[in-house]
């Protein structure tokens, strides 16, 4: 097999830059450089490859692709080797997508509603004494069950249910919360 030719420089601005995307959705940027230098590749890259074109410690490189692989992001194409593990990018964006956005966020708005629905358990002492209101504390437990519904309906790709959206949009105002107390 040929010897990989060096990374260019404009390769390496250009998954600089879908590093830094990749870092604002909540990713490393290290994770999105190393899945752009595979996505972009031709043919499948090992570690070795990644850590001297990309300037990184090996354990980083390991680290970032072992997260890049629980994601569904990249897949080995030799699940068979050991030492020399080659990877290439899944080529469905729309799967990854939705892998991350039911591994993550969906997991952290049922989190969110899960605690706001034990604390709307409270009296309505207990959240005056505590400086806080238990129609906010409502009113977040449905924004987020409206994220998440329309998050479902994304991933299944469903129309959304605007009924829920319907009723945050076109909720009374909150009063100030001195007012409420």
């Amino acid at each position: 097999m040929e010897a990989a030719k060096k990374i260019s420089p404009e390769l390496l601005a250009l998954a600089d830059r879908v590093g830094e995307f990749i870092e604002y959705w909540g990713f490393k940027h290290v994770e999105g450089k190393i899945w752009a230098v595979i996505f972009l590749s031709a043919e499948p890259r090992d570690m070795t490859y990644l850590v001297e074109n990309l300037g990184l410690s090996k354990a980083l490189v390991s680290m970032s692709v072992a997260r890049l692989v629980e994601y569904d992001v990249i897949k080995a194409v030799y699940p068979d080797r050991q030492r020399y593990q080659a990877y290439e990018a899944n080529p469905n964006v729309l799967e990854v997508i939705f892998n991350v956005l039911r591994s993550r966020e969906r997991v952290m708005l049922s989190r969110i509603l899960s605690t706001a629905n034990e604390l709307a358990r409270r009296s309505e002492v207990d959240f005056k004494e505590m400086g806080y209101s238990s129609l906010r504390v409502r009113f977040l437990a449905q924004m987020v069950k409206a994220a998440a519904g329309v998050l479902d309906s994304t991933m299944s790709l469903k129309p959304w249910d605007l009924s829920l959206l319907k009723r945050i949009a076109f909720a009374p105002k909150l009063k100030p919360l001195r007012e409420e107390l």
